[in-house]
């Protein structure tokens, strides 16, 4: 498959997972697609003032957020979900296997509006440092975690 119609293929796979989830008004930005590594593709929608990127990483499949006024500063969902205090770390650990794109789709709809606040000109970066403080700590946690197992 050749690198542009790769892409566009991931991005309209995306496309239909944004509709079935109810997220609608999702305007393609960006796609991208790496034939030569495994397959790896990222496509990059916006929705309102948030910007959802779809990550396919070696067969896994990740979900980023960030504002449209810092479009570069990108968090796992995840971490946004700490930082806003919609789950706790302790959740996130205790999860044992890696959660489709499906489940955490129904999350974002459910929390699309207040996302769109959070990544305002006035609250965005207060949203940024939260998410970034509270990716700090997953990593922390996770790490000391795996050293009591040992």
């Amino acid at each position: 498959m050749k690198s542009e119609s790769g892409a566009q293929a991931f991005a309209e796979l995306k496309r239909s997972q944004l509709a079935a989830a109810a997220i609608d008004g999702a305007e393609l930005v960006a796609s991208d697609y790496s034939e030569a590594s495994f397959g790896d593709a990222s496509t990059l929608f916006r929705v309102g003032r948030v910007l959802l990127r779809f990550v396919s990483d070696r067969g896994q499949e990740f979900l980023d957020v960030a504002s449209s006024t810092a479009p570069t500063h990108f968090h796992r969902f995840v971490a946004i979900e700490v930082g806003m205090g919609w789950k706790t770390i302790e959740q996130v650990l205790a999860m044992r296997k890696p959660e489709s794109l499906d489940e955490i789709l129904t999350r974002v709809v459910k929390h699309i509006e207040q996302l769109d606040d959070a990544f305002s000109e006035e609250r965005g970066p207060l949203t940024r440092a939260r998410a970034e403080s509270a990716a700090r700590d997953l990593g922390r946690r996770f790490v000391d975690s795996i050293r009591r197992e040992k």
